[in-house]
């Protein structure tokens, strides 16, 4: 199973959190997803709030890019997702956009909100994959979504009950409704991942992959830490 570092793309500078992508590599991690910051966002508030501390920071997606494509220059063989807005994508531009992922072999993008048809099919354009999501209180139209989609599907691994479907408050249930509805792209997830037993609770549900995100971001600035419980993230789930 693919253990998948997410990076707030310039919390607290862009230069830091490049930083904090090695340091995910260095414990373990096989994929990269990096963010690109905006204010309106819509994650969940302690990434909320570092992304509009990323952006407010740092304004200039040029600056994330070349952040961006160090890293992608530096450790090639390494895949890499953007999570991306679709205010994020209008800002740089879907032709620059879809170019430097061309340029730097960013195969996948995340997204919560992409609808411009534009940037959609610019991305598609230059051969990147745009991940489905199927959210905890997902709807038969969602998991169509991701039956349909070329890239990986997003799902959340843990939330509280009364934000669940009725009948489908575990993981373990989700994916295997949306499997048994037709789903075959790898399945991410993503979301109350606190423990290396959460993440091969996770696994033993059936997943392809599990991000790691807050937990490891509030470490952010003990790189020796840092590293060593990624590693134990990934002894777990290799168990």
């Amino acid at each position: 199973m693919k253990l998948i570092g997410y990076v707030t793309g310039g919390y607290p500078s862009v230069d830091q959190s490049m930083e904090l992508a090695e340091q995910y590599l260095q414990g373990g991690c096989d994929m990269l997803e990096i963010s690109l910051p905006l204010i309106e966002n819509k994650e969940a508030p302690y990434l909320s709030e570092l992304m509009v501390q990323a952006y407010c920071a740092c304004p200039d997606y040029d600056v994330y890019l070349a952040g961006i494509r160090r890293i992608a220059e530096k450790y090639p063989d390494v895949p890499i997702t953007l999570l991306l807005y679709n205010e994020v994508a209008l800002r740089i531009g879907p032709e620059k956009l879809a170019e430097f992922c061309r340029e730097n072999g960013i195969r996948d993008v995340n997204s919560a909100d992409l609808s411009d048809k534009n940037a959609i099919d610019q991305l598609r354009a230059h051969g990147v994959r745009i991940a489905g999501l199927v959210r905890a209180n997902f709807t038969d139209e969602s998991v169509a979504c991701a039956k349909s989609t070329d890239g990986f599907v997003y799902m959340t691994a843990f939330a509280p009950a009364e934000k669940c479907r009725p009948g489908f408050e575990t993981i373990k249930s989700r994916i295997a409704y949306v499997r048994q509805a037709g789903v075959c792209r790898p399945i991410y997830c993503g979301g109350g991942v606190r423990s290396p037993q959460d993440a091969v609770t996770v696994r033993d549900a059936g997943a392809d992959g599990v991000f790691l995100g807050t937990s490891i971001l509030k470490l952010q600035g003990n790189a020796e830490l840092l590293i060593r419980t990624v590693r134990e993230y990934r002894s777990a789930i290799d168990g």
